[in-house]
């Protein structure tokens, strides 16, 4: 299963993506961004580009790790909501108007 919901998401249940990730959970282990995060050695003066951040799910991790981070996504509607999820400080947005 891999359609849009009513939303626009994109519905990843069932994906090969989705079961590594949910294997990873249950054995009570870290997510596989945390992983790719961790082996990249991401922290406080990484700058980090994104492409197809999506949400940003992965792009507020590396913020929280310290990283300076830029996504890149072809859908509007999702970074609307990366840019709400991650803060200013850990981004090279510009405030103009």
């Amino acid at each position: 299963m891999n359609d849009n919901d009513s939303s626009g998401y994109r519905v990843t249940y069932g994906t090969p993506v989705h079961r590594i990730g949910q294997r990873l959970r249950m054995r009570g282990s870290r997510s596989l961004f945390q992983v790719i995060l961790d082996a990249a050695s991401v922290g406080k003066d990484t700058k980090l580009l994104d492409i197809g951040c999506g949400s940003g799910l992965a792009s507020a991790m590396a913020a929280r790790l310290g990283a300076k981070v830029r996504g890149l996504d072809s859908s509007p509607n999702l970074l609307k909501i990366a840019k709400e999820r991650i803060p200013d400080e850990y981004t090279n947005r510009s405030h103009k108007s």
